[in-house]
């Protein structure tokens, strides 16, 4: 069954639909890549109707796009493409950091893989793993990553992922 149709000359690249458990309603996000207007991010209504179409990049080929949630914010990630931020259900916007409740100085955002782990953001960009501030009721906010969140690997990290007993797998 056929539920949505991209413009002529579009070519959905990743497509992933997110429940805002707050409304209880869900939103749909279709990457689409045209040759000469570059890669787009579409955001559907449940009824998949448009209510956002964001150019994410003039160019480029997405090798992978990650969806993470934390809370109530999401973030998109590609190795090849800026990160975007949004709120759960909400339009997207360029991540930029934000400063972190600790104070510290924060790092900016970085393209790669994300996944959520322990209420954070964990990116990897090549060989590093990028950690945000916790999020909980009370503050914190995955745009916030400071420099003692930062792991090196010994070799480029490949995936993300949740292994038994919530430990984090990195290969």
């Amino acid at each position: 069954r056929r539920i949505f149709t991209p413009d002529s000359g579009y070519t959905i690249v990743a497509a992933f639909s997110v429940r805002n458990n707050f409304v209880d309603e869900v939103t749909h996000y279709v990457v689409t890549k045209h040759a000469t207007a570059g890669v787009h991010l579409l955001l559907l209504d449940e009824n998949f109707d448009t209510f956002q179409n964001f150019t994410w990049a003039t160019d480029g080929d997405p090798r992978v796009v990650t969806c993470s949630v934390v809370e109530d914010q999401m973030w998109l990630n590609s190795p090849n493409l800026p990160p975007l931020f949004a709120l759960v259900g909400n339009s997207v916007t360029p991540a930029q950091a934000v400063e972190s409740d600790s104070g510290s100085a924060v790092i900016n955002p970085m393209s790669g893989i994300s996944m959520a782990f322990c209420n954070r953001l964990v990116t990897a960009s090549g060989r590093s793993l990028f950690f945000s501030d916790p999020v909980s009721s009370d503050g914190g906010d995955i745009r916030s990553i400071v420099g003692f969140n930062v792991n090196q690997r010994p070799g480029i990290v490949y995936g993300l992922h949740e292994g038994a007993d919530g430990m984090l797998i990195a290969p």
